[in-house]
């Protein structure tokens, strides 16, 4: 049953407010910074991992929301099937995936792109709570995570969780504890703020109809080249690798499990956690360590430059693909 709902959030001193009848108050957030940890410590909560596993288990899920992203709050829904469908309608966007191709229709100016099919969209701060139906480990660049406690929404109580996140961010997402899935989620980079707050979520068993993905322009729409990404291959991002990672996660070192020497190392992860997410540089943790995240990576005075970060993002946004 669909039903209204209202959220203040209170973030160090800043008042966040959707539409509807009913009030959730959150203690102020301080955003603080995370202590150096190693690349793959275990930082989660039962809640939250037994919350993904049943998103991995699924075949689709369906979400309708309320998102306030710094304008009047707005109604939303998103569609994920296996293995990699999508459909996620906001005011500002729409992005549509039928497993071979994907578009992306901006709204304001009535132009959409149109590119090979990928799950990034899904990984955006505004669907943030549900991106685990796509990604392994969705929390694993999380620094620390700490219970938050029961809330109420709408009549229902919920168990909050906030996640430190790489450069600066904090999410904070709350579990009805009754189906133990993720109805509100809210981010905060930089003083902004991105909350959504789900009416109805549901898991299903079987894959979503073809029909749920299929995109047609609207009137007028003007179709756009997506951003041009260089044609790096993993030889171009393995060379930076060489030249400075391999000295603490090459074959023989591997510290936190971690291997840089090889393709198959890299797409391994550390300690089975994945460090690339293909088409999503932002996204991928080797990114994050390399552009100020927790840990820093190199360690010491080392540091990647910034052509040499581009030529690892513009391999992986082109599919990171293997030699």
């Amino acid at each position: 049953r669909s039903h209204r709902i209202s959220v203040t959030f209170n973030v160090s001193g800043n008042v966040y407010r959707s539409a509807g009848g009913f009030l959730l108050k959150l203690a102020a957030v301080s955003v603080i910074a995370a202590a150096v940890v190693a690349m793959a410590a275990r930082v989660g909560d039962p809640a939250l991992d037994a919350y993904t596993a049943k998103l991995q288990a699924a075949k689709s899920l369906t979400v309708e929301f309320t998102l306030a992203a710094g304008g009047p709050p707005s109604k939303s829904t998103l569609a994920y099937s296996s293995p990699n469908r999508l459909r996620i309608e906001t005011a500002t966007r729409l992005a549509v995936s039928d497993g071979t191709t994907l578009w992306v229709l901006n709204k304001a100016d009535n132009t959409y792109t149109q590119s090979p099919a990928g799950t990034g969209p899904a990984l955006a701060d505004d669907v943030y709570a549900w991106r685990g139906f796509f990604v392994k480990a969705p929390f694993a660049d999380a620094t620390d995570v700490t219970p938050l406690g029961k809330k109420t929404v709408g009549g229902v109580e919920v168990n909050g969780f906030k996640l430190s996140l790489p450069n600066g961010k904090t999410a904070s997402v709350f579990i009805n504890p009754s189906d133990g899935l993720a109805h509100v989620s809210q981010l905060l980079s930089n003083g902004n703020s991105t909350t959504a707050i789900a009416s109805k979520v549901e898991l299903g068993e079987a894959p979503l109809p073809d029909s749920t993905f299929m995109f047609t322009p609207p009137d007028g729409a003007k179709k756009i080249e997506p951003p041009v990404i260089s044609a790096a291959s993993f030889a171009s991002a393995e060379a930076v690798f060489k030249q400075h990672c391999l000295g603490c996660h090459g074959t023989e070192t591997k510290k936190a499990g971690l291997d840089l020497s090889s393709y198959d190392g890299v797409m391994a992860g550390a300690r089975g956690r994945p460090i690339v997410v293909a088409g999503d540089p932002a996204n991928s943790k080797v990114i994050q360590v390399l552009t100020g995240g927790t840990p820093k990576m190199p360690p010491g005075d080392d540091t990647v430059s910034t052509d040499g970060v581009k030529t690892i993002s513009d391999w992986i946004q082109a599919g990171a693909k293997g030699p």
